[in-house]
């Protein structure tokens, strides 16, 4: 049996839309999984070491490791009282269709400060430039202060994490 000119060309087209639907619907999966990549990425901060002080002044010390341009710098030695401690910064959320297409949330770390207030200052420079003009800028959809709080465990690692919803603290292993 012989397939006739019009039965061909309806085959062939049927055919490249089934191929166009298929290709749309890779790219609406490959959007998604950049999407949930970027919503549930996590960037190190800092690391930080507890340890307990031998001087009266002070509880415990702090070795604080910013990570500056994914390595990690120069530690900061801050001694604290008390029996925690609490890392702060400022978040900037993105709108979500620049979630999508993979902007990063924006970070700046402020302060680490104890359990009787106590703080010590972590940003010395000015404020990028993005957080001077968040307020007017359209593609922001919030900024905030996050704030995490850890017991004093000496001799344990941890990690400072910021993530689409505020900062986060892991053990590190």
């Amino acid at each position: 049996m012989l397939i006739s000119g019009r039965e061909l060309i309806m085959k062939k087209g049927l055919t490249i839309l089934l191929i166009i639907a298929l290709l749309i619907g890779l790219f609406y999966l490959g959007l998604q999984k950049r999407f949930y990549n970027t919503i549930s990425q996590e960037t190190l901060v800092g690391t930080i070491r507890c340890a307990k002080s031998p001087n009266k002044n002070y509880d415990f010390y702090l070795f604080y490791f910013p990570i500056i341009k994914g390595k990690p710098s120069d530690f900061k030695l801050i001694g604290l009282k008390g029996n925690n401690w609490a890392f702060e910064g400022e978040i900037i959320k993105w709108k979500r269709p620049l979630n999508i297409i993979g902007l990063k949330t924006i970070h700046r770390p402020i302060k680490i400060y104890d359990s009787y207030g106590t703080s010590y200052i972590l940003e010395t420079r000015p404020k990028k430039i993005i957080f001077k003009v968040e307020k007017v800028l359209p593609c922001v959809d919030t900024s905030f202060i996050s704030v995490v709080k850890q017991a004093v465990m000496p001799k344990i690692r941890f990690g400072i994490y910021a993530t689409n919803s505020g900062y986060l603290i892991r053990k590190i292993r």
